[in-house]
This record gives structure tokens, C-alpha cells and sequence, in this order.
């Protein structure tokens, strides 16, 4: 019971003369103010409702569990132990032990550890206690890795003193609980991911410390940018009518809102010479101007951006280390932090586009 809260009432049920009394003779308890009221007013109840049983004899020993509700709502579960001491012609002797019930936390535990679709953490300011499987999933470093990283090396600069705002509360004994909604969080890719969390406060061997639950948006983020992206472009061409290049650089600056994609670009594509470049966004930083360098008369037309076109569907680079197609531009994608890119084909009328993303 060390760890757990109980609660131990020893009675004397009185019985004598028609007249019916319970007195308690001895508490032990580890709870306190309105819990301890609580369980004392519900062992009452409970010697009540038991109370035949346990005068007529049918039987010594009755196990029972109740749910203690505490101020905000949150229950308490306890597995309750009546047993019978001793009897008299006229009284009863009781011990009546409560036990909080951590049997039924410990599957579900057991079950949360284990899940891919919801993940926690238990962290300490930047210290990372715990990480279940979901966290390893969601965030693609192993337990080993997470175990040498700061908590706060996952999020941005503004998310970090969150952070280290609530973990200062935390220390000077303040209960901390908070929800936040569309989350960017870094991955070992270098994707962002966004998740919904809620931020509790815990008691950890002993200290208080931060759980954080984590569930995985990215896909109803994702969708919401880009119906946010085509509503935008609709709204484009239904204002006025508009050139391609108009299109294509509206488009581009679109897209690169979102935090995964540093760099979008289109180029209209030409039969034995390189692609015109007509619009661009984003973090570029000079690569365009090597991309085209590498296109030389006689090698014109490789890498993803004309394999898209000759094979007409999207060609995704997943991994810009270990792609051998994207070889020449791989070096200076690196240096950009261009971990990822695809290339997607656009025909219209005769003629062929390609919209590049990094």
C-alpha cells in the first residue's frame, strides 16, 4: 500500500435493545481533508447497505468497489474489504480497509504504452523521463536517441519557452494543465508533423513533472491547407482572368505557407533544352541558378523534374542522402536543407509544366 492511497476504519456495530449505532474506534489512513471526509461517509453508507448480511451471518467478509468523486470531477477508484473480526449477541467488530484500486490503471497503461495512434511523453523541464512507443513513432528517433535529446529540441523557439514557463511553475509547486491545438513538432526526417496535446501535471518518483498526450494531426492539418490553397486560387481566377505565370507564382507562394515546404517552383518543359523557369517562392538561396548549371545541352533532361514529365506522374525524392537520381543537385539540396523534394507534372493544352517542391 505504500504507494497507493487506503484508508482503514476499525468499528463497533451496536445492536442491542432495537437500537442500532455504529461507532468507529480507530482510522488509519495517508488520506486527508475532503478525500478522508469522503471515504469515512462512504463507509458508512456502505455498512448501512451491508448491514443485514453481516448481523444474520451470511457471511464474514464482503469486497465491494467504489468511485471517490474529488473537486474536479476526477474519480478515485477503491476496492473496499468488510470483514468481521469478531461477534457478540449484540455486536459486531469490524475492520473495513479501503485500497485505491491501481489494478485497472496498470492495463490501461499497459495498453497506452503500446498504442501508434496516441503518445506520451513524462518530461522533467528539458529532461525526457519517459517515452512510449507512440512518441518513438510519431517522432521517428528510437528510444535510445530520445534519451540523449531536450524535450524542447522538438518544437520551435516560441514553444520552447511554453516550456520552460510551465516547467518553472511546476517546480514552485503550481498544478499545471493545458491544451494545445495544431502543434508543429520536428522529426527525424526533418518533416514537421502537427499534433493536438494536452500538458497535465504529474507526481514522478516523487517530484512533479510534466505529461504530455499527444495525437497525431498532420493529415487534417494537410487537408485544411490545401483546401485553403484552392480556395485561394479559385478566388484568384474568379476576380479577374489571369496568366499562367500569374497562376503559377500565386500557386507557389501558396504553397510554401506551409512549414514542410521550404521551396516551390515551376518550369515549363522543352523538347531538348533546359526548362524556362516562370515562377517561384520561398527559401532558394542561389539553387535554381545551379540546377540549370547542371543541365547541360547533352544532359538536359534528368533528374525528377523531367522523369515526372516523360513517365507522366508524380516522382516523389523521400531522401535526398541516399537518392542516387538527384546526385548532381544533391550536395547543394543538403545545404539548403532540401531533405525531401517531388516533382509533379501539368499539362495544359500542348503544353508541359513541372511543379517542384522541397
Amino acid at each position: 500500500m505504500e504507494n497507493s492511497l487506503y484508508c482503514i476504519f476499525y468499528k463497533t456495530i451496536d445492536f442491542s435493545g432495537g437500537n442500532f449505532s455504529i461507532v468507529t474506534t480507530k482510522e488509519i489512513s495517508n488520506t486527508e481533508g475532503a478525500l478522508f471526509q469522503k471515504l469515512k461517509s462512504e463507509s458508512e453508507k456502505l455498512i448501512i447497505l451491508n448491514f443485514k448480511a453481516l448481523v444474520d451471518k451470511d457471511t464474514d467478509s464482503i469486497t465491494r468497489q467504489v468511485c471517490v468523486f474529488e473537486k474536479d470531477f476526477s474519480g478515485i477508484e477503491f476496492l473496499v474489504n468488510i470483514h468481521v473480526i469478531n461477534r457478540t449477541p449484540e455486536k459486531l467488530y469490524l475492520c473495513e480497509v479501503y485500497i485505491e484500486n491501481t489494478i485497472y490503471l496498470k492495463e490501461v497503461f499497459e495498453h497506452l504504452i503500446h498504442s501508434r495512434i496516441i503518445s506520451f511523453v513524462i518530461y522533467n523541464f528539458d529532461n525526457i523521463l519517459f517515452a512510449d512507443k507512440g512518441f518513438t513513432c510519431l517522432t521517428e528517433y528510437s528510444e535510445d536517441e530520445l534519451k540523449n535529446m531536450d524535450f524542447s529540441s522538438f518544437f520551435n523557439e516560441s514553444f520552447k519557452e511554453v516550456i520552460k514557463n510551465i516547467s518553472d511553475k511546476r517546480s514552485k509547486g503550481f498544478n499545471i494543465n493545458q491544451e494545445f491545438h495544431h502543434l508543429p513538432i520536428y522529426t527525424k526526417s526533418g518533416y514537421f508533423k502537427y499534433v493536438n496535446a494536452y500538458d497535465t501535471t504529474i507526481s514522478y518518483l516523487g517530484q512533479n513533472v510534466g505529461c504530455m498526450f499527444i495525437v497525431d494531426v498532420s493529415e487534417e492539418v494537410s487537408s485544411k491547407d490545401l483546401y485553403s490553397i484552392l480556395y485561394n486560387l479559385n478566388s484568384l481566377i474568379r476576380k479577374r482572368i489571369v496568366s499562367l505565370e500569374e497562376f503559377f507564382n500565386f500557386l507557389c507562394s501558396e504553397i510554401v505557407k506551409d512549414k514542410n515546404i521550404s521551396f516551390a517552383w515551376v518550369g515549363k518543359i522543352y523538347k531538348r533544352k533546359r526548362p524556362k523557369i516562370i515562377a517561384k517562392a520561398g527559401y532558394e538561396e542561389g539553387y535554381l541558378d545551379y540546377f540549370m548549371s547542371v543541365l547541360s545541352s547533352d544532359k538536359y533532361d534528368i533528374g525528377p523534374t523531367f522523369s515526372s514529365v516523360k513517365e507522366n506522374k508524380i516522382v516523389i525524392n523521400q531522401d535526398t542522402k541516399s537518392n542516387p537520381n538527384i546526385l548532381p543537385w544533391q550536395e547543394e539540396m543538403l545545404k539548403r536543407n532540401y531533405h525531401s523534394s517531388c516533382a509533379i507534372p501539368i499539362k495544359y493544352k500542348n503544353e508541359y509544366f513541372v511543379l517542384n517542391l522541397y
